[in-house]
């Protein structure tokens, strides 16, 4: 229903996508990454489209799913509209677009500047953004990691997690919560201080009484 929306909205999606056809579109992206790039990206329109607003929220919601369901028509959506960001044809703006691309960057692209500099942006554009906890943890998870050391990834993870609880986003919130358990076993934190914090996590789901599959 969501992919035949972006279609009435003049966005249309290959029924499948090829692996010729991500190659073509990430090499036309490639090209069109200039050092300023972000940086116009970056300025707010004066104003935008309803049209636009709507293309860019159907897109929010459905990118989790489609990266879990078909990850290629995820990726080619995903550069699709940052090539009409990037030409003006799409005023909308969205973090969760560019923390996507971040992780194209680093996947599709093999280019670790260019998903630092994407990120940046998705995280100023997450500040008051309903997905904050999710832009979050893909810098802590995705991004961060291949600059620094994991340890300095625990307090991103935190952020994402308190993001994401105040957000409404509970779902999202275990991701940084199992992420940072795993990262201090890796880095030989006491089993039992991991327990402690896991009671800690496991008491807050219980305030909000919501399950926490932990085990």
């Amino acid at each position: 229903m969501g992919m035949g929306a972006l279609q009435e909205l003049g966005i249309f999606l290959p029924e499948q996508v090829s692996t010729r056809q991500l190659v073509l579109i990430l090499a036309r992206v490639r090209r069109m990454m200039s050092k300023h790039f972000f940086f116009k990206m970056a300025q707010p329109p004066n104003r935008v489209p309803k049209k636009d607003e709507i293309v860019i929220r159907l897109y929010e919601e459905l990118s989790d799913l489609l990266y879990m369901r078909d990850p290629n028509r995820y990726v080619y959506l995903t550069l699709q509209l940052l090539i009409k960001r990037a030409k003006g044809e799409l005023l909308a703006d969205s973090p969760v677009l560019y923390s996507n691309f971040a992780m194209i960057c680093i996947k599709g692209l093999d280019n670790i500047q260019l998903a630092e500099r994407s990120i940046r942006l998705a995280m100023r554009l997450a500040e008051n953004h309903p997905f904050k906890g999710h832009i979050y943890l893909v810098d802590a998870a995705y991004i961060h990691i291949w600059s620094y050391s994991y340890a300095t990834s625990l307090p991103k993870l935190d952020e994402a997690f308190e993001a994401s609880i105040k957000n409404g986003q509970y779902h999202v919130g275990l991701g940084p919560v199992v992420l940072k358990l795993l990262t201090q076993l890796f880095l030989g934190v006491p089993i039992a201080q991991l327990l402690d914090e896991v009671d800690y996590y496991l008491t807050i789901y219980q305030r909000l009484n919501l399950p926490m599959p932990m085990g």
